[in-house]
């Protein structure tokens, strides 16, 4: 985790930030059915959460946004180019994207979005819908958010998460 660095994002200024390391149980679905187990696996977490400095409304909440994505982008260039598997999608209906590539043999995934701030805890982990295991949080980013912060204000949203471990299920 400590060697992808997130660049400072023009227009953004970091709200708060929220570090999980945990492991669970992937499911196919979210019954609780022992057959649509698909694996355990464990990841650390990193979600780093933004206000925007200066922009009043959407259109120019948009276009910051997109030029995070574009920040975000060219400092991974040198990670993502070297890679055949790795990969870089950019929304071109709503400012976010998703990035998955390797890191020191990790999977590694960054998400980026535009959310709001009564939504900044929501996902943040790995689809795992049974057998949580927290080793680690520092708690809830709601919680570390100023007061001052409106439930509905937006902000930029980055995630990047680490899998450390997993070992899926073999139905052969």
């Amino acid at each position: 985790m400590a060697s992808i660095e997130v660049p400072p994002l023009h227009g953004w200024s970091v709200l708060a930030e929220r570090r999980i390391d945990a492991c669970g149980s992937l499911t196919s679905d979210r019954d609780w059915d022992d057959a649509h187990l698909e694996g355990y696996s464990c990841a650390t977490v990193r979600r780093i959460v933004y206000e925007p400095a200066d922009a009043t409304n959407s259109v120019e909440l948009d276009e910051i946004a997109y030029a995070a994505i574009a920040t975000i982008e060219e400092s991974l260039e040198s990670t993502v180019d070297d890679q055949e598997s790795a990969w870089f999608s950019v929304s071109d209906n709503v400012p976010s994207a998703l990035a998955r590539f390797q890191v020191d043999g990790l999977d590694t995934r960054i998400g980026m979005q535009v959310s709001t701030v009564d939504a900044a805890d929501i996902d943040i982990r790995p689809l795992w819908h049974r057998n949580n295991t927290i080793h680690e949080d520092d708690g809830k980013l709601v919680d570390k958010i100023t007061t001052s912060s409106d439930p509905d204000d937006p902000v930029f949203v980055v995630t990047i998460t680490v899998t450390y471990f997993e070992e899926l299920r073999d139905d052969d």
